[in-house]
């Protein structure tokens, strides 16, 4: 399917969406025939330019200025800035083109769900320790759907909490 109503903005100018923060996950990106590498992204839903939704979903690249916001409860509406992109998707032969968003800026929370968010635990500013909580946080997903699941990055956000000192509180 498509993302027709992206596709009619095009890719000229940035725009500047709203949308309802879903979850967190991974990609996984391969550098030569046997060198795997995970990349975070974060999932929003009801993605709207105005009042208009201009898709249901979408997966975008978990960016520092995302990080920055901390640890998000789903439900909460962040807006950003971004240019609409066209990429392939699917593998080999089934390969179709979609359209999606990139670069966000002026990243923000519009609608917080958490009364006090200096009280949450900060994300990590780590890469590896961030895949680490996302593989923590879905795996029992990963796990079911042989999604490329490694104990060896959990370890890494464990030891990156355990090295926090203000992270004692939480």
């Amino acid at each position: 399917m498509t993302r027709k109503k992206l596709k009619k903005l095009g890719s000229d100018e940035r725009f500047t969406f709203q949308a309802t923060y879903a979850g967190i996950g991974m990609k996984r990106t391969m550098r030569g025939k046997i060198n795997t590498r995970f990349l975070p992204t974060i999932l929003f839903e009801h993605v709207m330019l105005g009042d208009q939704e201009v898709t249901d979903h979408l997966w975008l690249n978990y960016t520092k200025k995302f990080a920055e916001l901390g640890l998000l409860t789903k439900g909460e509406i962040i807006q950003f800035n971004a240019r609409v992109h066209r990429y392939k998707k699917g593998y080999a032969e089934a390969k179709v083109t979609d359209y999606g968003l990139q670069r966000p800026t002026k990243v923000s929370i519009i609608k917080s769900l958490t009364e006090d968010r200096a009280k949450l635990p900060p994300l990590p500013d780590e890469k590896n320790a961030l895949i680490g909580l996302i593989m923590k946080t879905n795996k029992d997903t990963y796990l079911k759907s042989g999604r490329g699941f490694d104990q060896w990055y959990v370890d890494q956000y464990e030891a990156w909490l355990r090295t926090e000192s203000n992270l004692t509180k939480y």
